[in-house]
């Protein structure tokens, strides 16, 4: 019986095809098409149906011998297959037995697949604790390493078993027993340490470095103030206060004694201001109902140093590139001299 795929197109071996005469000739001008019968019976089938493939004799020196393709079709169903040929004035009856295997059986046989063997196939209940001997895990510390979904208590997994503990056992995690850089951030999963899962006592004077209390100190004072330090209670943000109150001081000996910098006007932020900071040109349009301080100061600045055109009836200013940003139109009528608000120089 040979074995087939399912729904896999094949061929087959044919023959031997000998003549009805003798019973022995080798038979090489069989067709399918010429045959009388030419049927495919398949597994628990009452019918059959004729064979749709071509019979190709082969060209090696095995005379009455044939290949048959078979289609999808044809290799469909699962189980026994029978093929037959007959030629009653040709050939004496052939008939081929076949077995169609599921693809992945058949792969497993004669191909790299493996046979789904799932643990749906188990009944329920049929693996106990009764059915594992009690020794089954010992010197097994491995076992479950890699595989997620087990709750190992002393409750249930190791009662009667030898060779395990329930936790760690005193002095047995020490520095020592960690590789270098083991623990850092990037080994922790976000959350794991949290004040909820940290023991009341966990952290005492006792159980730290002696000098820990002082770099927990050190790194408080160095830490950089952000806007993130802004709960109005904050001392973070007494300390931003401070440092504005400091960044804006005026010549101040003694506040300048305290930071440990020159008394100088070199230190002094209004005098920076007014003799280091530079101010920009008013753009073209009209100008700002409430200016800034800078922008009321270069208004006056621009009329005072760049052109200024004054005919009848309007004032024009400038900026030091020549384009006029700025018009009033004015008036003079019995002796009343006027200048409206200023507009746009476009």
């Amino acid at each position: 019986m040979q074995p087939l795929k399912q729904s896999t197109a094949t061929e087959v071996d044919i023959g031997p095809a000998v003549a009805v005469g003798d019973g022995f000739t080798p038979v090489t001008t069989l067709t399918i098409a010429g045959a009388d019968e030419k049927h495919i019976i398949k597994h628990n089938g009452t019918t059959s149906a004729v064979l749709a493939g071509t019979l190709t004799a082969y060209t090696i020196a095995v005379d009455g011998h044939y290949h048959l393709n078979l289609s999808t079709g044809e290799t469909d169903t699962l189980g026994r297959c029978t093929i037959v040929i007959q030629d009653d004035s040709l050939i004496l009856p052939i008939r081929h037995e076949f077995e169609v295997f599921p693809a992945n059986v058949f792969d497993s046989i004669y191909g790299s697949d493996r046979l789904q063997v799932h643990v749906a196939e188990f009944t329920a209940s049929i693996i106990t604790a009764a059915s594992i001997n009690a020794a089954a895990l010992n010197g097994k510390g491995d076992w479950n390493i890699g595989k997620s979904g087990y709750a190992l208590t002393t409750a249930d997994w190791n009662v009667g078993k030898t060779g395990y503990t329930a936790g760690p056992t005193a002095g047995s995690i020490t520095t020592a027993a960690f590789a270098a850089g083991a623990i850092n951030a990037a080994a922790l999963a976000a959350n794991m340490l949290t004040a909820a899962k940290i023991n009341a006592d966990a952290i005492t004077a006792a159980k730290v470095a002696a000098d820990v209390h002082a770099e927990a100190a050190d790194a408080v004072w160095d830490e950089n103030i952000v806007a993130a330090h802004g709960a109005a209670s904050a001392a973070g943000l007494l300390l931003r206060a401070l440092g504005a109150v400091i960044s804006a001081r005026t010549n101040n000996p003694t506040l300048d004694a305290l930071l440990g910098v020159a008394d100088s006007a070199a230190n002094d932020v209004p005098n920076q201001i007014l003799t280091g900071e530079t101010m920009a040109e008013l753009v073209q349009g009209v100008p700002d109902v409430t200016p800034t301080v800078a922008k009321a100061l270069m208004l006056h600045y621009m009329t005072a140093r760049n052109r200024l055109d004054v005919g009848t009836p309007i004032k024009e200013m400038y900026n030091s590139a020549g384009v006029r940003v700025a018009t009033k139109a004015l008036t003079d009528v019995a002796d009343v001299y006027s200048e409206a608000k200023m507009i746009s120089g476009v």
